[in-house]
């Protein structure tokens, strides 16, 4: 990806950093998410709401402790 945003490190932290980016961009399109987990990638591009993202995502990191998310900057 030429223009991204990369979340990286604890369960926790990159939720809070998620949460804080998309609520900065409340007011524009949802933008494609994508979560890095253990030894998959898991697409939520096809997600357009915030709270949706918000939601698939810590539904997703419930057993993990580490993680990266991937925003695709248009």
């Amino acid at each position: 990806m030429n223009n991204a945003k990369v979340f990286q490190g604890g369960k926790i932290s990159v939720i809070e950093e998620l949460d804080d980016y998309l609520e900065s961009k409340n007011s524009d399109i949802a933008p494609q998410v994508y979560l890095m987990n253990n030894l998959k990638l898991i697409d939520f591009s096809s997600l357009t709401s915030i709270s949706h993202i918000l939601n698939a995502v810590q539904q997703e990191l419930n057993s993990s402790d580490k993680a990266a998310i991937i925003i695709e900057i248009k």
